[in-house]
């Protein structure tokens, strides 16, 4: 401290680098610390992670500028492994090893990969340069020592908790068993560094569900067979949902994946799944009047791209505060998470199983997606009665909004319901991969509703929008009344402002849309 005294009479400005676990545990109540200002540095936004996206891919491009169409992709790629900043910080360092490991595992071409060998690299990388040796006897150590902790800590509770985390009684009851140096554990524990923290628990979440849920598909006992069906009946929890998503990576539990699909289609069984055919879209034709013609944005599609991914923080943000919620005691409400969590985990399958999956069980999946996404399409699906018997009864509750503004901002709820859920069906089941079993399963159910997720997918997937979509929009709008008609126009308007299209191209979808 007297050092930093020195400094100070030398220097106008010092600044002091630490942990925050340092800070907090050994120098938050250092009175001379008092005048200074605590700093942290923070994940990067969706909006500066796409930025380092563009600067690492053109280091290995020839090209002047990159499609945006694969832009997406790879930002997508990335997305699956980070899932929110709590589980893995937007950092530089994350972000860029992520694209890293996509282009060592399959050099020149990202799609072919394998998303828990990414977790495993940043795991072997942070144990490695934390002194721990890289032959398989100090490594298969670390491992093993790690999974009984995760196991440990989840059937604990310590999580809820973490000051009655008692790491040396773990410890001394695991040398008993298991042979370990504490050197070994030590550096596991290195400062800033290893993969545990000074108290013990798991300094990233990510590795935490990776121990975890390696540790519950690797011993095949009663009791991890308990705990995994007990968290499919209750994915719809954060931890839970978190722990599935993880767990798909270290299985081929085939078990598994059917009880989720079974669960999912269970879930809001009694509701129907929607067409968005003409009779039953008949009754909206109202809504039509709420909803805008023109949704072409006048900014740049850099500014639009911007716009995009700092609702995708907000959205994150929100999810995060919704995992902090419980919902036990409401049911219904547990069924719409479920359906929502679960879709994510049996997109996890599609992105990381369907090599090893017949085209039969890739096409149930995707069916069972699409199904439950439409059921939640249907539980705003009213009548006008309906919308205007609400409108009058939130009138009631707040007699300054018009009754007429209310009936419109219902609709236009309602519209935005369904292309938020059409796209939730989409992110989860549009692998490039599979492109094949989708368009298989599209055509075969031939209903409105899955020709809009064909086309949401087909959109999200194409590097450019050529020719090849330009017909399949043409097709749509000839087959489909005027409600599917304006969200084909919407989702396609929405894809112009956010990709760059050749000038011709852009002209004729003006026309084609009339607008």
């Amino acid at each position: 401290m007297s050092f930093i005294a020195q400094l100070k009479g030398y220097f106008d400005r010092l600044y002091l680098f630490t942990s925050l676990e340092i800070f907090t545990s050994f120098l938050q109540a250092e009175a001379r610390f008092s005048e200074f200002n605590v700093l942290q540095i923070h994940p990067l936004t969706h909006a500066k992670q796409e930025e380092l996206i563009r600067a690492r891919l053109s280091v290995n491009s020839t090209e002047t500028g990159l499609d945006d169409g694969f832009v997406n992709q790879v930002e997508n790629r990335v997305n699956s492994i980070i899932i929110t900043s709590r589980i893995v910080p937007r950092y530089p360092f994350y972000i860029l090893s992520i694209m890293q490991t996509f282009e060592g595992y399959m050099p020149g071409d990202i799609s072919i990969t394998s998303y828990g060998h990414c977790y495993y690299v940043l795991i072997l990388d942070s144990l490695i340069n934390s002194g721990v040796s890289n032959k398989d006897n100090e490594l298969n150590t670390c491992f093993n020592f790690a999974q009984h902790l995760a196991f440990h800590i989840h059937n604990t509770s310590v999580l809820s908790d973490p000051q009655r985390f008692d790491f040396e009684a773990f410890a001394s009851i695991y040398e008993e068993k298991f042979h370990i140096d504490r050197s070994t554990i030590s550096k596991m524990q290195m400062e800033g560094i290893g993969i545990l923290g000074h108290e013990g628990l798991f300094r990233s979440k990510y590795t935490y569900y990776y121990f975890l849920t390696q540790y519950l598909s690797t011993n095949d006992n009663e009791k991890c067979s308990h705990v995994i069906q007990d968290m499919c009946e209750n994915s719809y929890q954060a931890q839970n949902y978190m722990t599935l998503l993880f767990i798909i990576h270290h299985t081929n539990d085939t078990d598994m994946i059917d009880d989720i699909l079974l669960r999912t289609m269970l879930s809001l069984g009694e509701v129907d799944i929607a067409t968005l055919n003409s009779a039953e879209t008949h009754a909206y034709r109202t809504l039509l009047s709420a909803i805008p013609d023109n949704v072409l944005s006048r900014q740049s599609v850099e500014v639009v791209r911007q716009e995009e991914r700092n609702l995708r923080d907000y959205i994150e943000e929100m999810e995060n505060e919704d995992d902090e919620v419980d919902f036990n005691d409401i049911e219904p409400v547990n069924d719409i998470f479920r359906i929502l969590k679960n879709n994510k985990i049996l997109g996890q399958v599609l992105r990381t199983k369907y090599g090893a999956l017949e085209r039969k069980r890739v096409q149930e999946i995707i069916e069972v997606i699409s199904d439950s996404g439409l059921r939640l399409i249907n539980l705003l699906l009213q009548d006008e009665s309906s919308i205007t018997e609400y409108a009058e009864f939130l009138h009631e509750r707040w007699p300054e909004m018009n009754v007429n503004e209310l009936e419109n901002l219902l609709r236009k709820i309602h519209f935005f319901w369904i292309v938020i859920n059409l796209n939730e069906i989409c992110h989860a089941i549009n692998v490039p991969e599979i492109k094949s079993s989708i368009n298989a399963v599209v055509n075969r159910r031939s209903t409105p509703a899955y020709d809009l997720i064909g086309y949401f997918c087909e959109l999200d997937r194409s590097l450019v929008f050529g020719e090849q979509q330009r017909t399949l929009l043409r097709r749509l709008l000839r087959r489909h009344g005027a409600f599917v008609g304006r969200l084909l126009s919407i989702r396609t308007q929405q894809h112009m402002n956010s990709n760059r299209i050749l000038p011709q191209m852009r002209q004729s979808l003006r026309a084609i849309l009339g607008i």
